[in-house]
């Protein structure tokens, strides 16, 4: 036995060497258990329906829609949903989203599925790559891999990538745009273009952009997906005709809205802050009731985000203000489970970051909250189908207290962000200037 394997030093570098190797392995386990349990409750279109599940949101929200605009035929029009094997048309994507999966639609089916499910994987990487390093933290591959295989282990990410999600695509530009605004305000304009294929993340992002005066990545990046969008839809109105085109719109908006999975009275998987009221209350919110609670919580988080601009240094996802925007984003409007990835960046900020800006008992409550959501399984349907409470009805208080657990869990995230915000921003200001955590991040390519 030599010197170096006997010794202290030794077995600290060894330890060392296997790390990388030993996060590696278990990325790629759960990657691998995700991917069987895929397999095992694939979808096949036109075939299965509910409980079989595996896949089903990249066929019905990426693929097809995909090869049915290519073939000239609108993915927002009852035309679509009868010629293709999906449920309903398309909700209210913007076009973009057609362009950016151009690739997955020009494979067969089978190979898109898979192509895509590595894609989710390797994008699940790069989200835990940026909260590392949006927090000055080493991005060595141990550390990328061991956050990333967390990652996957949450009910969020294993969602994204059994369903086949579009969540990772729009997450990632989203907290870029945050990040970047004031440093890099072309890249940020550029990542709310993207961000601007869904409604319900694009809408809070520009809105916080501009309360902290970020003008240029909100407008320019509202016009270049604008833009874009009118060019993509340009060929579905001439086909069809703008009087019917446009209207269809809303008719898939409102099929969108009935859907049991959608409304918030019988929703398992939405985590917004109506869910909430409709718990509370038992009822269905109407539009005009969810655009009042939106409009709240917008204008709340907003004043916060724009008071802590004026006093913090530090305006990325890396700070109170990332806390506030991203949990505001996720309540204010329209989102479920799988969009908790969101909270990724804030994740890591409240591991090494947060000591300096909040309190020691609002920091151990907060990240205790964010651990929650991300391994709450007891609101995922298999859970409610084991304790018998999907049979109980959306009126027995057992499937309304299980199905409100996280919406309730988040309200009292953002609640515990505005109220640290409004009481002591001055805290993280001192802690950014000193650590200058404000700094743009370097990309290392």
């Amino acid at each position: 036995m030599t010197r170096e394997q006997t010794s202290p030093t030794g077995n600290e570098d060894r330890v060392r060497r296997d790390w990388p190797a030993l996060s590696v392995v278990l990325f790629l386990c759960l990657l691998g258990g995700t991917a069987l349990l895929t397999a095992r409750t694939y979808q096949r279109p036109g075939v299965d329906q509910s409980p079989m599940e595996g896949m089903a949101d990249f066929h019905n929200a990426i693929y097809f829609p995909t090869v049915a605009y290519f073939n000239q035929i609108s993915p927002y029009h009852d035309e679509y949903a009868r010629l293709y094997p999906v449920n309903r048309p398309l909700c209210l994507y913007s076009p973009l989203s057609f362009v950016l999966h151009a690739p997955w639609a020009a494979l067969p089916l089978p190979a898109a599925d898979w192509a895509y499910f590595a894609a989710m994987g390797v994008m699940v990487i790069a989200l835990a790559w940026l909260s590392l390093r949006a927090n000055s933290l080493s991005t060595a591959p141990f550390s990328v891999f061991a956050v990333a295989a967390i990652l996957l282990a949450s009910r969020p990410a294993h969602t994204n990538l059994k369903l086949g999600q579009i969540t990772l695509q729009i997450v990632l530009p989203f907290l870029a745009a945050v990040h970047f605004g004031r440093s890099r305000p072309w890249l940020a304009a550029c990542a709310t273009a993207l961000v601007t294929i869904k409604p319900t993340f694009v809408v809070p992002l520009v809105w916080f952009l501009i309360v902290r005066g970020q003008f240029f990545p909100a407008f320019a990046g509202v016009a270049m997906g604008a833009v874009a969008a009118a060019i993509l839809t340009l060929p579905l109105v001439l086909s069809q005709g703008a009087g019917v085109f446009f209207p269809s719109l809303l008719a898939t908006l409102n099929k969108h809205d009935s859907d049991p999975v959608v409304a918030p009275i019988s929703s398992w998987t939405r985590v917004d802050a109506n869910i909430v009221v409709s718990r509370l209350f038992n009822f269905n919110p109407e539009t005009a009731w969810a655009l009042g609670v939106a409009a709240v919580v917008l204008l709340f988080a907003g004043w916060t985000v724009h008071r802590l601009a004026r006093r913090e240094a530090s305006l990325g996802v890396n700070s109170l203000t990332g806390l506030v925007i991203c949990t505001a984003t996720l309540t204010c409007v329209y989102h479920c489970t799988y969009d908790l990835l969101l909270l990724a960046t804030s994740a890591v900020w409240l591991t090494s970051g947060a000591r300096h800006t909040l309190s020691s008992g609002e920091r151990r409550t907060a990240l205790g909250l964010v651990l929650f959501l991300a391994f709450n399984y007891l609101s995922s349907r298999t859970a409610l189908d084991a304790m018998g409470a999907n049979d109980l009805g959306f009126d027995s208080p057992g499937w309304r207290l299980a199905t409100a657990l996280n919406a309730t869990a988040l309200l009292t995230l953002f609640a515990i962000a505005c109220g640290a915000a409004w009481r002591a921003p001055h805290r993280e200001a001192a802690y950014a200037t000193t650590r200058q955590v404000a700094a743009p991040l370097e990309l290392g390519v």
